[in-house]
Order: C-alpha cells, then sequence, then structure tokens
C-alpha cells in the first residue's frame, strides 16, 4: 500500500511490536517463521508490499499484487499447554468487528477463515504454528485483505467467489495506516485472550462465538463442506462453542472442525 508509514502505525499502538516493511517477499508468513522470535509478550510483524508466493490454506495460491492490499503477518510464542485450535476463527471475528467499526459495514465471515463482502471474497486469515522449544510454540498469523486489486484480477474466481476490494466498499479514501494500526490491536487483543486467559472473564473463543455468529452470513443456508476428503451437504446450523461448524441434514447434525465451505445457495 502506497501511504503505508510504519513511524504512524508503530506510534498508534501501546504495546510492543516490532515492525518490518518489505517491498517484495516470497511469503510473510515463511519470512517470520523462519525468523528469530524471543519475547513471549510482544509480537513480531511483517508487511510486503508485494508477494511472489503468497499462499492460503491448504497451501492454496494467493495473488498478492505489489501495493494492491494489506498483505501482513504477525508472530508472537504461545505456551504449549494453551489450546489455540479456535484462535483463526476467534481473530477472524475480532478483525470483523473491527473492520465494521472501521467503516466497513458490509463485510461478512465464511467459515473457517475468509472475509466476504456482497457474494465476494474480500480476503483471509491463515494461523501456522512451529516448535521454538520445549515451552513455546512458534504461531504466526498471517492476514491478506484485497485494498485495490487490478481489473485483471477482479474477474477471477475460486470457489465461486470472486474477488472484492477494500475501495470499492468506502465511498472516499481512507488512511491505510490507521487501518493497519486497528486490525494489529484486534490481533493482539485476540490472542492475549488465549495467551492469559486467566486475566479476563470471558477468554479464548468464548470471548469471540457471539461475535463470529453475528456475522456469519452463510447461517440458515444450505451449504456444502469438503472434510478430511469427504464432502457434507446441509443446513448450516452455525458454530458450537468450540468453533465447529454444525451441518444438519436428513442423516442428523454433523460437527465439522477443519474444512472448506466449496457451496452455498439451494439444495442440489
Amino acid at each position: 500500500m502506497k501511504d503505508l508509514s510504519i513511524g504512524k502505525i508503530q506510534k498508534s499502538l501501546d504495546f510492543s511490536i516490532s515492525i518490518t516493511l518489505l517491498d517484495t517477499v516470497s511469503s510473510t508468513n515463511t519470512y517470520l517463521m523462519n525468523s528469530k522470535l524471543e519475547d513471549p509478550d510482544s509480537l513480531s510483524i511483517v508487511i510486503a508490499r508485494h508477494q511472489s508466493d503468497g499462499y492460503g490454506r491448504n497451501k492454496s495460491k494467493w495473488i498478492s499484487e505489489y501495493n494492491a492490499g494489506i498483505w501482513m503477518s504477525i508472530g508472537t510464542l504461545i505456551r504449549k499447554t494453551k489450546d489455540i485450535s479456535s484462535l483463526s476463527l476467534a481473530i477472524s471475528a475480532g478483525l470483523t468487528e473491527k473492520l465494521h467499526l472501521n467503516g466497513f459495514t458490509k463485510i461478512g465471515l465464511k467459515w473457517p477463515n475468509d472475509f466476504v463482502c456482497e457474494g465476494k471474497k474480500l480476503g483471509g486469515i491463515l494461523i501456522e504454528t512451529k516448535p521454538k522449544d520445549r515451552n513455546f510454540m512458534k504461531t504466526i498469523v498471517g492476514i491478506g485483505l484485497n485494498v485495490d486489486l487490478p481489473d485483471t484480477l477482479m474477474k477471477k474466481e475460486k470457489f465461486g467467489l470472486k474477488p472484492i476490494s477494500l475501495n470499492s466498499l468506502k465511498k472516499g479514501s481512507f488512511d491505510a495506516s490507521d487501518l493497519v494500526a486497528n486490525l494489529i490491536y484486534s490481533v493482539n487483543s485476540t490472542i492475549n485472550k488465549y495467551k492469559y486467559s486467566n486475566k479476563y472473564k470471558y477468554s479464548g473463543f468464548d470471548a469471540f462465538a457471539r461475535i463470529w455468529r453475528k456475522y456469519d452470513i452463510y447461517s440458515g443456508s444450505y451449504i456444502q463442506v469438503k472434510s478430511n476428503n469427504q464432502k457434507i451437504s446441509g443446513v448450516n446450523n452455525g458454530i458450537n462453542d468450540q468453533g465447529a461448524l454444525i451441518i444438519n441434514n436428513e442423516k442428523g447434525s454433523h460437527k465439522i472442525y477443519s474444512g472448506t465451505l466449496i457451496h452455498s445457495g439451494s439444495e442440489g
């Protein structure tokens, strides 16, 4: 993004962070995963203007054109004793709430980790982990948000969804540095509810389940999900308190903890 100011982002935040802005990188997630993370109480952040080999879940290719979006990864250390299986859902919910507060009020969530609007894909997140030592997991949160995609990419389609950009969702310009700072603040707040769960009345996914349900745009719709090489179809009955997707069909109720929503619409 052309007008991104690292200094302005850092001044907007009241906690310890390290931010690296790269012109181009293969993947911000890969870059951070190969970097040293030493302080569990701080965040390390990498933002790139371009990713030559960006990827999403299941290593699917994520096109990250130069200055066309927010291509960012946030790294931290989380104790291995903490259950972060629902962290991706929690961060998605928190970021969607933050985007609404920043004026992007049409954005919704597509299970498990996509930001969608007007039936099109705005972006998504990807969390990757790797043991650092016997106590901590290196945890990387990758965020990809389309901001100003070129026309040549606006017609591409994946899992039935064409892309959409933030610039098309809000009249007038917005401050990219302020938006990125708000997104970082949201991710930090969410991660803390997992890291330091004893400090909060509502911690872990308990703090975000209501928000997720609020923005789940396919709740009540007929959907098809691919999970463990099987396709399961039925009515989306939302998520349970552990973040599992509930699908109801003639065979009963199915809890799905991982997979990809590949179809929504009328039955058949």
